[in-house]
């Protein structure tokens, strides 16, 4: 089974990989809010590879509990979003 912080981790690197998409599309168009979510969407990516990496030695999360599943269910919430966003610009 995979661990809880790996799978937390790997949520929010499918939302910073969507996000940094979402921010170049956004950058195109040359918007502060588009250059804004494009280096969150890239620093999102950069510290959930990091947690992917270090998930043993410092978890996010140690089991699946109730922290586990929010983070998860709003990782899944957020990234809904981010694809309808893309979807309609």
């Amino acid at each position: 089974m995979l661990h809880p912080s790996r799978a937390v981790s790997l949520a929010y690197l499918c939302l910073g990989v969507l996000l940094a998409v979402w921010g170049a599309v956004s950058v195109g168009e040359s918007t502060l809010g588009g250059a804004m979510v494009l280096v969150g969407g890239i620093v999102l990516l950069v510290s959930s590879l990091y947690g992917l990496v270090r998930y043993e030695i410092n978890p996010i999360v140690t089991e699946y509990g109730l922290q586990t599943y929010a983070l998860l269910a709003g990782a899944a919430i957020f990234a809904l979003g981010v694809v309808v966003q893309l979807i309609v610009t």
